[in-house]
């Protein structure tokens, strides 16, 4: 058996069943949705705001800038505490199985 470099002790076959224990597709949906959380408002108000400047053809730098992040900031008002709770759920998930992963 190798022992991988850079955690002494840890063989392969430990860190091959790392990706069983721990379930990718969990941490994979949870990297995509806590940004989006965020993004997909921010998108929304931004491709609103370029309609609106497109079609009265005002250029004011400001007027994109603004709504977009009072949007952001009201994301993260209604969805911080939510996106905090998961992602510490998550975190101490992945904590109560490292001394499976190191059997």
């Amino acid at each position: 058996m190798a022992v991988l470099p850079l955690i002494p002790g840890l063989r392969i076959d430990a860190y091959a069943r790392a990706h069983t224990v721990l379930r990718e597709d969990e941490g994979d949906r949870l990297v995509l949705w806590a940004p989006e959380t965020v993004s997909l408002p921010a998108l929304a108000m931004g491709l609103l705001v370029g309609l609106v400047q497109a079609a009265t053809s005002i250029s004011e730098a400001t007027l994109s800038f603004v709504p977009k992040l009072v949007t952001v900031l009201v994301a993260l008002l209604l969805f911080g505490a939510l996106m905090m709770r998961v992602l510490i759920d998550f975190t101490l998930e992945l904590h109560d199985r490292i001394p499976g992963l190191l059997q």
